[in-house]
């Protein structure tokens, strides 16, 4: 195991479990730190189903920690995911809906953009499948 993607992507699923964790089973005091409006009747369904997704792409994130060759085209989803996360909570922000807390949480998601996009620049293996070296 490589060290260098275990510690970039495990951190990013760690990172994407405490958020997921924060609007699913946290979800009063994750709206109390981050300055939040209250989060009330369908809205908490929502909030849930945004924590479901969250965790999901977490778990993503974890298999490609563990096998950064295997789940490869992952990190190309991960880069895009964490961008639109990002660009949508700032445009939030920029529209009045949002306070800046989010924004700035979302700084890390704009990070990892960036060095997943270098992971993924990298020179290295970009399969398991051996190609045959007889004719077909």
């Amino acid at each position: 195991m490589k060290v260098y993607p275990f510690i970039l992507f495990g951190s990013a699923a760690v990172m994407n479990f405490a958020v997921a964790a924060g609007l699913t089973v946290f979800l009063p005091q994750f709206v109390r730190v981050l300055e939040l409006d209250p989060i009330t009747g369908s809205n908490v369904a929502i909030a849930g189903l945004a924590g479901a997704l969250i965790a999901a792409l977490g778990g993503a994130y974890l298999c490609v920690a563990f096998d950064p060759v295997g789940y490869r085209p992952f990190i190309g989803l991960g880069a895009l995911g964490k961008g639109l996360a990002f660009f949508g909570l700032l445009w939030s922000w920029r529209e009045g809906q949002a306070p800046w807390t989010l924004p700035a949480l979302g700084l890390a998601d704009a990070l990892y953009v960036l060095l997943f996009v270098a992971y993924l620049r990298r020179p290295g293996p970009r399969s398991r499948t051996r190609r045959s070296s007889r004719p077909r």
